[in-house]
């Protein structure tokens, strides 16, 4: 799991969110006992992922459909 060390782990609303690394989201990955970081290049996409995908809207990211997936599938 990732470190809680940003203003947004306690919004965050995404059940697959596990916290982040400097300027890395992580996530619970597509399969069982996987994760996914997803790196920023700058700290407004940073924060603009984090406020947008796994705070308010998780159900349009991406990764959470992926992740999803898993669940449905089984």
């Amino acid at each position: 799991m990732g470190q809680r060390d940003n203003l947004y782990d306690r919004e965050a609303r995404c059940p697959f969110y596990h916290g982040t690394r400097g300027l890395t989201v992580i996530c619970e990955g597509p399969f069982a006992g996987s994760s996914l970081a997803l790196t920023m290049r700058s700290r407004r996409l940073f924060e603009r992922q984090l406020k947008t995908f796994c705070c308010d809207q998780y159900e349009r990211c991406e990764v959470c459909r992926l992740v999803r997936q898993q669940y449905e599938d089984d």
